[in-house]
């Protein structure tokens, strides 16, 4: 069973994508829960280009075991994200509600 409760944030390039993601990675066990915060302008560099986009945020909130285990999960959440290179930024859960890390551990223990 997954031990690690962390949230991950992502940006997809609208809400019809996030929509799409969050559901399927729910329905996967990939995640316990997506929340999706649409109108989120992002400015970077990309292939020597300034670029400034209206995205929509994504709060990926799931559990893992391993750093291995963690990336095996981005890597399987990457082949479905439409951008060529998905931003996962991964932040562990120090602590927490017990009855919601427990829901969240529950959501995604039995995840392939």
């Amino acid at each position: 069973m997954a031990s690690k409760v962390v949230l991950i944030l992502s940006t997809v390039p609208d809400k019809d994508t996030a929509r799409r993601l969050a559901r399927s990675w729910v329905e996967q066990a990939k995640a316990a829960c997506v929340s999706i915060l649409p109108g989120v302008e992002s400015t970077y560099q990309w292939k020597g280009r300034l670029m400034q986009e209206e995205e929509t945020l994504l709060l990926i909130k799931t559990a893992f075991d391993s750093e291995e285990e963690g990336q095996e999960l981005l890597k399987a959440m990457a082949a479905e994200h439409p951008y060529e290179e998905p931003e996962f930024l991964v932040f562990e859960a120090d602590s927490g509600a017990v009855g919601y890390l427990s829901w969240v551990l529950e959501c995604v223990k039995d995840k392939g």
